[in-house]
This record gives C-alpha cells, sequence and structure tokens, in this order.
C-alpha cells in the first residue's frame, strides 16, 4: 500500500526525470491505478504505451485532458484522443465550467468550438490567450449563421486587425454597425468591393464616397 503524499511526489518526480522505460512506466500504472495525478502523468510521457494511455483518458475530468492535450511530449494520437474526449464530455458540463474551460483551452480545442451559436462561448474562446488571429478567420469563414460571432466581436480588437477587417468586408452576414467601424482600416479594393456588391448598405456605400471625397 503507498499512502504517503511524498511517495507520490517521488514517483511524479521519478517519471519527469524522462529515464525511466516503458516497461517500468507501465509497471507504475499498474502499482498507482487508484492515484489520478500519477496515471495523468504517465500518459504524458512519450515512452508510455499508448493502449494504455487511450484507455486512461476517458476517466479524466475536462481539466485534466487539457493538461494532456497541451503537453507537446504526449504521443500525437493520444493528444488526438484526448481532443475528442475533451468535447464529448464538454457537451455536458454546466455553462460555468464550459466558459472556464474555454477561457484556457489551448488552441487546438478552440477549433471544435469554433461555430458554435452561443454568444457567451463565443466571447469566451475570442478572449482566450491561445486564441489566434487564423483562428478568428477560420471562425469567419466557417459555414453558417454568424450572428452570435459578430455580438461576440462587437468592440473587440479583432475587429482592428486588417485581415480579420478584410474577411468580414466580404462577408454578406456582416452587420452594418461594424462594417461602418472597420472602414478605415480597409485597403482600396475591399471598399470598392463593397461598393460593387449589391447587398451592400447605402449608409456603408455612402461613407466609403465620402472617404474617396476627403482622400
Amino acid at each position: 500500500m503507498h499512502e504517503s503524499g511524498q511517495d507520490e511526489l517521488d514517483v511524479l518526480r521519478r517519471i519527469a526525470g524522462g529515464s525511466v522505460t516503458a516497461e517500468e512506466l507501465s509497471r507504475l500504472s499498474d502499482e498507482f491505478a487508484h492515484r489520478q495525478r500519477i496515471q495523468i502523468a504517465l500518459i504524458q510521457h512519450p515512452r508510455f504505451p499508448q493502449r494504455r494511455a487511450l484507455n486512461i483518458l476517458a476517466s479524466l475530468f475536462p481539466a485534466d485532458l487539457m493538461r494532456v492535450i497541451r503537453n507537446k511530449r504526449t504521443n500525437p494520437l493520444v493528444r488526438k484522443r484526448g481532443e475528442i474526449e475533451f468535447v464529448n464530455k464538454f457537451q455536458r458540463l454546466p455553462l460555468g465550467e464550459k466558459l472556464s474551460c474555454l477561457k484556457t483551452a489551448p488552441a487546438e480545442l478552440l477549433l471544435h468550438f469554433q461555430t458554435t451559436p452561443d454568444v457567451r462561448l463565443l466571447k469566451a474562446i475570442l478572449n482566450n490567450p491561445y486564441c489566434t488571429e487564423p483562428i478568428v478567420l477560420r471562425m469567419l469563414q466557417s459555414r453558417g449563421d454568424h450572428q452570435g460571432l459578430y455580438q461576440a466581436l462587437d468592440g473587440t480588437a479583432w475587429c482592428r486587425r486588417p485581415a480579420v477587417a478584410s474577411v468580414i468586408s466580404r462577408d454578406p452576414q456582416a452587420p452594418v454597425k461594424i462594417l461602418l467601424s472597420l472602414l478605415p482600416l480597409l485597403n482600396q479594393e475591399d471598399r470598392e468591393g463593397l461598393l460593387r456588391r449589391p447587398g451592400t448598405h447605402e449608409s456603408v456605400r455612402g461613407r466609403i464616397r465620402m472617404m474617396r471625397t476627403q482622400s
């Protein structure tokens, strides 16, 4: 029996040391089968048997799965399966836990929720420190209704990025309010594209014409 916390710390240090063999890692998994911290550390070790790691994933909480996914040393297949486990468990979480997860989730996980219609979840994604411009562009270029996404984007720094502004200007779903705010960020080609597009709101056309006369 291993009851002391010191035993657990010693095992975790041994695993982190990197010199353990696959056989020893498997033995530790059996010996400490009911120690969650040790099992989590084991499946992140690149030498830990893949089949064992995949079996353990199903027992992990979303926060622990994020640690596994975030660790670049983890076997790539284990990380990918961890993403699937996370997405499946995420759907059953209460809203507060969903928001908490999305505020700290790594980029790989954010992409799984790019088309969610929930404005609160979209805001959590956009405010996540791991959210990048390519992720925002993929969200804008995804199929489906962008109404919730534009509610989440309104007033954020993302709209002031030239590449994001350019993609928004080409989206027929873009709200007039946002289009008007980003016109100064657009190049001439994008502004002229808005003028030519049949569905462009007259207030946007008028602002572009005014900018023409002022230039």
